[in-house]
């Protein structure tokens, strides 16, 4: 039983990150098809979002997994920025997601590519952190009394 609760727990984590991830791909291809004054999103083109980032949400849970050793954070950090960048920009090259953006969108995308996996890295990594050493706190607090 141990084994399925942590295997449940692990899916509820890697899918919660794939969800946000697919959601930032669809919204900006998006905001791409209102510009060009298109209405609709390819149903093949959804799909190939899902599963890319269904397999960079899998490899971010296996670089970092609930518990491993901390001094090991940048090096895991930086094979997970490289693996997010060949993952999410080939498969962007490779499906065509974004080839009827002019070059200086496709920088732009990339710049906030890069300023979304930050984000996702500073919250896993430090927020989270952050308010459980806070949440440990208040509860040896309580213990205490």
């Amino acid at each position: 039983m141990k084994e399925f609760t942590h295997f449940y727990r692990w899916g509820l984590n890697m899918k919660q990150h794939m969800a946000i991830y697919t959601m930032a791909l669809i919204f900006f291809r998006g905001v791409i098809e209102v510009l060009l004054g298109h209405d609709s999103i390819s149903i093949l083109m959804l799909v190939e979002m899902t599963l890319t980032s269904m397999v960079i949400a899998i490899i971010e849970s296996a670089l970092f997994p609930d518990h491993f050793d901390e001094s090991e954070l940048q090096r895991r950090t930086i094979l997970w920025v490289i693996m997010c960048n060949l993952l999410f920009i080939g498969a962007a090259v490779l499906f065509q997601w974004f080839a009827d953006v002019p070059l200086w969108g496709e920088c732009l995308l990339i710049v906030i590519l890069e300023g979304g996996l930050f984000a996702m890295w500073f919250g896993v990594h430090v927020a989270q952190k952050i308010e459980t050493r806070a949440l440990n706190q208040h509860l040896h607090d309580f213990q205490k009394q």
